[in-house]
Formats: C-alpha cells, structure tokens, sequence
C-alpha cells in the first residue's frame, strides 16, 4: 500500500510505489528516509525491494550500470561538497507492454504509484537523474539503458 510504513532491514521505511507481481508478493521502491532522517547511502542508492506474500524481503535492487555511471568519482565529488556521498535512488516504475503500451499517463507523463505487473512486461525504473533501468524482477539487476555515457564528473 502506497504511504505504508513497513521494517526493512531493522529500519522503518515507507512505501513510495509498488508493483504486484503474480506470486502474491509486490516490488516496492521506498522513500529516501522517514520523519526527517535519510536512510543509509546503501538504502537510498538501492531503495527497491522485492516481498514475498508475508512481507519477508526476497532481494534489494543492485545495479549494473554498464560503464555508464562512475560511483567513486560521483562520490568525490558529492564528499567535496560536505556530503556523505552521492544519492541516486530510484524513482518510479514504467511498466512497457509487448505490445508497446505503457503505463505511463499521457496526462501526468507519470506512471501510478500502484501497478500490477503482466507476463512480458519489461519494468523500467528511473532514477532521480533521468538514468533509465530495466529491472529483473527474479533476480532483482537493474541494468542501466541509459543511451550514451553520462558525464565524467
């Protein structure tokens, strides 16, 4: 449910989208903290989580960025401007259909908050920088597709 507050890794976090997936279970992409605290580098760079039907996490996202995205050189420059380091969590799901639909509305040009997932749907996520994703719902990569490289920092 879309606002729930749920513990993730021993930590409260909130519920930003969703995606329902065939097994009962959903995908969630949660907030970048919760009552006016960030969540951890690790979390907010990572803040998509498979559930089981019980709520039990079956895997955080991790990241293929391809060559695409330098971590280090963005964390430099981010630790440069008295930062803890660079914070790119993701944003939204775009479900693209077979048919090339998706679920994106033309009014919004934003997808809902809550969608249900259909066999050959590819499931996008955007993260805050405009980096686009295709993420692997069984094991949980998020590849960077991205056209181009990003800038050097």
């Amino acid at each position: 449910m879309i606002d729930e507050i749920i513990e993730i890794q021993d930590m409260p976090v909130k519920v930003s989208c969703e995606l329902h997936i065939p097994d009962n279970g959903r995908i969630i992409l949660v907030d970048w903290g919760i009552n006016g605290r960030l969540h951890t580098l690790q979390v907010a760079n990572h803040n998509i989580f498979r559930l089981d039907k019980n709520c039990q996490v079956v895997w955080q996202v991790t990241r293929n960025e391809h060559g695409k995205l330098d971590w280090d050189a963005m964390h430099r420059h981010a630790h440069e401007k008295g930062f803890d380091g660079c914070r790119e969590p993701f944003g939204d799901f775009v479900l693209k259909y077979p048919d090339g639909r998706t679920n994106i509305d033309p009014q919004t040009g934003s997808p809902p908050e809550s969608a249900i997932w259909e066999l050959g749907c590819i499931v996008c996520v955007r993260s805050f920088s405009s980096q686009s994703y295709e993420l692997d719902i069984e094991t949980g990569v998020a590849a960077n597709v991205t056209p181009g490289r990003q800038r050097r920092w």
